[in-house]
């Protein structure tokens, strides 16, 4: 089984590819987990790599879990989220 995050900068659109996402996945057992924009009411616009690491921790119950990520720099945060994440 996969299991899925998906990095955005923007939380309307890491939401809107989460409800097509679970759409597409009803049933089939697969988990999903959103980290999409940062928390600053003036600048929402952003990834955060700890929101990523939390989110790829909520679903890591499984041999695999794949990241998908917008643009640029998500995929910095991405990748930092997986220096972070504890290895054992």
């Amino acid at each position: 089984m996969v299991n899925l995050v998906i990095v955005s900068h923007s939380a309307r659109l890491g939401e809107g590819v989460g409800e097509l996402a679970r759409q597409m996945l009803i049933n089939d057992g697969c988990k999903l987990a959103i980290a999409a924009g940062i928390d600053d009411p003036d600048s929402p616009i952003g990834t955060d790599p700890l929101k990523v690491m939390e989110a790829i921790e909520s679903v890591a119950d499984t041999d695999h879990v794949l990241v998908m990520m917008d643009i640029g720099s998500a995929l910095l945060s991405a990748e930092t989220a997986l220096d972070l994440l504890d290895p054992a």
